[in-house]
C-alpha cells in the first residue's frame, strides 16, 4: 500500500506512471495532514501488520502549520515502526537547507523520476 498525503492531482502523470507499473498496488490519497492523521489513527493496527507500506508527503501543509516531521512524529507515535517515508517537495535543496538534520529514514525528492525510483526500489525488497 502506498498513503500518499496530497491530491491526486498534484502529480497526475506520476501517479499514473505508478498505476500503470504496479497495478496491484493500493493508492490511498489523504489530501491533508489532519485526513492522513485520522486514517493513520483509524488503521494503525492494520498497517503494522501489512509488509508493503511506502509514504509520500509533502515538506509542509501550511493551512494546517504542519510538515513532514509531523507525518515521522505521527508514526511513532502510533507505534506504525520504520516505514519508508518519502517527501515530495518543489526544491530539495530549500527543504535541506531548512532542515538540514533530518530524521532517520527520510528521503527527500523534488523529480518525479526520482520519487518513482524510491517507490521501486521498496516494491522490489517486498518480491
Amino acid at each position: 500500500m502506498l498513503l500518499w498525503i496530497d491530491s491526486p492531482k498534484n502529480d497526475p502523470q506520476l501517479t499514473e506512471a505508478v498505476q500503470t507499473n504496479y497495478p496491484s498496488l493500493k493508492i490511498n490519497f489523504q489530501p491533508t495532514y489532519q485526513d492522513a492523521r485520522k486514517y493513520l489513527n483509524d488503521n494503525a493496527y492494520d498497517i503494522r501488520k501489512r509488509e508493503i507500506f511506502i509514504t509520500i508527503c509533502r515538506a509542509y501543509y501550511t493551512k494546517e502549520s504542519k510538515c513532514f516531521t509531523d507525518v515521522v512524529q505521527l508514526f511513532r507515535d502510533l507505534g506504525i515502526g520504520n516505514r519508508p517515508i518519502a517527501v515530495y517537495t518543489l526544491s530539495k535543496i530549500i527543504l535541506l537547507e531548512k532542515t538540514p538534520d533530518l530524521p532517520t529514514g527520510i528521503e527527500v525528492y523534488d523529480n518525479p523520476d526520482e520519487l518513482f525510483a524510491f517507490i521501486s526500489r521498496y516494491l522490489a525488497k517486498t518480491i
